[in-house]
């Protein structure tokens, strides 16, 4: 307990929470949360009494509060990513179609891919 007999956190800061929680991927240069997750791979943590997202965390720690009615989207598409330099903040409809666009796009290299194995696989026939 501190002398406001508050319970004393681990970390001063949040950026040393951040930190400690984190491990680098020196692929995609994604800071990769470690600790708690929630649903889809979202990291979770807590502070100041609160369960806080990890990558809106993250923002507040450098940028502090987020204007209202916004959300914090990761452009590297990692949801344990708290790198603040692969996240911005958009308004949700932003985000939604991001996703959408980033699913639609994604939909279509399978479909490429697929007609390429199958494209792959009539040459095998001709041979025999």
């Amino acid at each position: 307990m501190n002398k406001d007999g508050k319970k004393q956190t681990k970390f001063r800061t949040k950026k040393a929470k951040l930190r400690y929680y984190t491990t680098r991927d020196r692929k995609t240069g994604c800071q990769v949360w470690q600790g708690a997750s929630r649903g889809r791979g979202y990291g979770a943590l807590k502070w100041e009494g609160k369960v806080l997202q990890a990558h809106r965390f993250a923002w507040e720690a450098y940028y502090g509060e987020l204007p209202e009615g916004s959300v914090v989207h990761h452009t590297c598409s990692n949801t344990a990513c708290v790198n603040i330099k692969h996240l911005q903040v958009v308004t949700p409809q932003e985000n939604s179609a991001e996703m959408f666009e980033r699913k639609s796009y994604i939909n279509k290299i399978a479909a490429l891919e697929s007609r390429l194995e199958a494209c792959n696989n009539c040459g095998d026939n001709d041979r025999n």
